[in-house]
């Protein structure tokens, strides 16, 4: 296996656990996903994606220097690698959905085109290639859509949301969804079908689209306004739980909205490394209740004598959405191994990893999970993660008990 002597070291010394919290890392689990010599995944932030089938990576081994698209099985125990396509240049981000993964690249005389690559097959990918006729600043891709959003010359240099039903490949149909005002810009956008999501900002501050794509030539559009001195510049959404990256004030924080399709948003903060000197490298990624993402120590020159040092360098950090005060790290790295980025599915977490600045190599592990990681049922009312009669007693003791505060026979809750 290639690197097998790193991935040795980093299994038996990097990977930090703790039996105080729920969600760990399996390390028996851990296996090196790019296996071939050649391989150079790039590494960093949305570089590579994982979904519940393939993985998939932008690589920098073709000696012409123009990146390829590269991917595996989820299902293969060999972690048998397949060239998807041999010509993405200047290749700016990919995300994948089930077995299609969608890439951007410049191509002349476009500014840009986007390819939806169909991997189900792995020794004849389908590679479908749309020409926006826009600068695409942000996309996405989830189940039989695609979205993306950005502005040129044909549109006045208006930003356009626009999503496409890719379903049939000879066939995708194309929808322009919103032409934002004038000095107006889309700083993120993503997918969950049939909902898409985009962040607007104006000179006025900044508002949350959510359109439902069920009729696509006249989508419902609601919007929710933002806080004041609160920029969201990146977003995932899944399981109607929104996560973000966004900027409040002077600080970089993560925040999350458990029900981004209701009318107002409830946003909740968290604070990516949860100490003085951690910061935000790069993220956050959903799937599920759980997201990760990757923080590094601040550089000590923007450090007080008074503030705690880390030690390390790098960290990847987990948390389940129902329970944001437990963010656990997954993975605790020196300076020199440097963690660039890390995405999930389901319980697979796929992240990079740079050996001494040498080049990045892809891991993948899986989480162990707890009762309680996935949340309870309403009628779990002991909370074992089983409904059942138990449940029932619990029910049958305070039967016709209550917390009225007029009524004379109430008691205090619990």
């Amino acid at each position: 296996m290639k690197n097998s002597w790193f991935l040795s070291v980093l299994t038996a010394q990097t990977v930090f656990l703790s039996s105080l919290f729920a969600l760990t890392l399996d390390t028996g689990s851990i296996v090196q996903v790019n296996t071939n010599e050649d391989s150079r995944p790039f590494g960093y932030n949305e570089t590579f994606a994982a979904s519940s089938e393939a993985v998939v990576w932008l690589d920098e081994r073709n000696p012409s220097g123009v990146p390829q698209l590269y991917g595996i099985r989820m299902d293969d125990p060999n972690r048998t690698e397949f060239l998807i396509d041999p010509y993405v240049p200047w290749a700016n981000g990919v995300k994948i959905s089930g077995s299609r993964a969608l890439y951007k690249s410049e191509d002349f005389p476009s500014p840009n085109v986007l390819r939806v690559a169909d991997i189900q097959n792995p020794a004849s990918p389908q590679i479908l290639t749309i020409q926006p006729n826009i600068n695409v600043s942000v996309f996405d891709i989830n189940g039989p859509w695609i979205a993306y959003a950005g502005s040129g010359e044909s549109t006045e240099y208006r930003d356009i949301v626009t999503a496409a039903d890719v379903s049939d490949f000879q066939n995708p149909q194309t929808y322009r969804i919103a032409e934002l005002p004038e000095n107006a810009y889309v700083s993120s956008l993503a997918l969950e079908s049939p909902y898409l999501v985009w962040i607007e900002y104006t000179g006025e501050g900044g508002t949350a689209k959510i359109a439902d794509l069920t009729n696509p030539a006249a989508p419902s559009i609601q919007s929710v306004p933002l806080p004041e001195n609160f920029y969201l510049e990146s977003i995932r959404v899944s399981d109607n739980a929104l996560i973000g990256r966004a900027w409040y004030g002077w600080e970089v924080v993560l925040c999350l909205v458990r029900d981004y399709r209701a009318p107002h948003w409830t946003i909740q903060r968290i604070r990516p490394g949860g100490i003085l000197d951690e910061y935000l490298h790069s993220g956050p990624r959903l799937d599920g209740p759980f997201a990760v993402w990757v923080t590094t120590a601040r550089a000590p020159a923007f450090l007080d004598d008074s503030e705690p040092r880390n030690e390390s360098g790098w960290k990847l950090k987990a948390v389940s959405i129902y329970n944001l005060g437990n963010i656990v790290t997954l993975l605790n790295t020196p300076y020199e191994n440097e963690i660039g980025f890390a995405d999930i599915a389901g319980r697979q977490i796929v992240w990079s990893q740079e050996e001494t600045y040498i080049q990045a190599d892809l891991f993948q592990a899986a989480l162990e999970l707890e009762c309680g990681d996935w949340g309870y049922k309403p009628g779990d009312i002991n909370k074992d993660c089983r409904v059942d009669l138990e449940d029932l007693a619990c029910l049958s003791r305070n039967w016709l008990s209550c917390t009225t505060p007029d009524q004379p026979d109430c008691q205090l809750g619990s």
